[in-house]
């Protein structure tokens, strides 16, 4: 089976948790499932653009991302939360890898289908393709 898991930022901050949520993907791997992990981290930016002297701005519970904060967002949430996620999966045996649009692997919207497909993954440069296919996607 393909299974999507999301995992939010707040529970990447609790190491306890993150290990828990680390082995139950490794063990969804081991058993032959297709595993993507979509995750946030807005504490983790929040904090970041405070350290850079930058306050962060919410209109009715969105954050308001201007292009500084959308390089410190690819900074942090690209690098990172994706890296210490890769990183906590690679020590179980788990190979994986991170993807972020800052990659070029964003999907575009069509008349009928407005989520990435399988088949879509396809279309992908033929080296990135290359390079997946030592994870089974």
């Amino acid at each position: 089976m393909k299974y999507v898991v999301k995992l939010g930022g707040a529970g990447l901050e609790t190491p306890s948790l993150l290990e828990g949520c680390t082995r139950a993907i490794a063990e969804l791997a081991r058993d032959g499932h297709q595993v993507a992990v979509v995750h946030g981290g807005g504490l983790q930016l929040t904090r970041m653009l405070k350290a850079l002297g930058k306050q962060s701005q919410f209109i009715d519970g969105l954050r308001v991302t201007d292009a500084e904060t959308r390089d410190v967002a690819l900074m942090v949430l690209a690098g990172k939360v994706n890296k210490q996620l890769v990183a906590g999966l690679g020590a179980l045996g788990v190979p994986a890898m991170g993807l972020s649009g800052g990659d070029g692997l964003i999907f575009r919207a069509r008349k009928k289908r407005t989520t990435p497909t399988w088949a879509m993954w396809a279309r992908l440069p033929r080296a990135t393709r290359a390079g997946w296919k030592q994870f089974g996607i």
